[in-house]
């Protein structure tokens, strides 16, 4: 919600995607919340809850056959979330950068291979819910859940982010993290005002 509504440029779009969404009876239908579910992705890309993932203990001697490196047993090995969501080789020139459009523009531009760009798939770059037969198995309820909440706070509130009982218009606030977690910024909140 922070990355949201710190960034209030792309809260029309998706506001207006949420409103074409909804069906019959109100419900509000999943697989059409094409750009929130691209907005979140970024949103999670650059601010994982955690910065390392994967963890592991070495239980047989390995040695890493490109560089030789070797693995005692006992070794912990994890995955840098953050550094591989920021990788410049895979994200661009701008990867350390908030862009709501990343992944519709990836996606759109890669329809073949579009599904696995979508929030809740467990990539080699996108860890944030572990990877392989490890991933989170919970991962696409979890990430619906949060499509359903954006899209139903869109169409139903006016919505602004506030630091110390005001309106906040300075840009995306930094995260601090505590250890390897992130820590959203204690001093914003949001409000909400519901449509007429």
């Amino acid at each position: 919600m922070i990355d949201l509504l710190s960034q209030p440029e792309y809260i029309d779009e998706l506001r207006q995607e949420a409103r074409e969404a909804i069906q019959l009876g109100g419900t509000i239908a999943v697989d059409k919340l094409f750009k929130i579910d691209c907005f979140l992705k970024e949103s999670q890309r650059l601010t994982p809850v955690i910065l390392i993932t994967m963890n592991r203990i070495v239980t047989k001697p390995y040695v890493f056959k490109a560089s030789g490196i070797p693995m005692p047993v006992g070794t912990l090995t994890v995955a840098a979330t953050s550094a591989i969501a920021t990788d410049p080789d895979t994200f661009g020139d701008n990867a350390k950068e908030f862009d709501g459009r990343r992944f519709e523009r990836l996606r759109l531009d890669n329809k073949p291979h579009e599904s696995a760009l979508k929030m809740g798939m467990a990539t080699e770059d996108s860890l944030g819910f572990g990877f392989g037969s490890q991933a989170c198995p919970g991962r696409f309820l979890a990430v619906n859940q949060m499509k359903l909440v954006i899209a139903k706070l869109l169409v139903n509130y006016n919505l602004t982010l506030q630091k110390g009982g005001q309106t906040y218009t300075g840009g995306r606030p930094k995260y601090a993290y505590n250890d390897f977690l992130a820590i959203a910024p204690p001093d914003f909140g949001a409000k909400l005002r519901k449509f007429e």
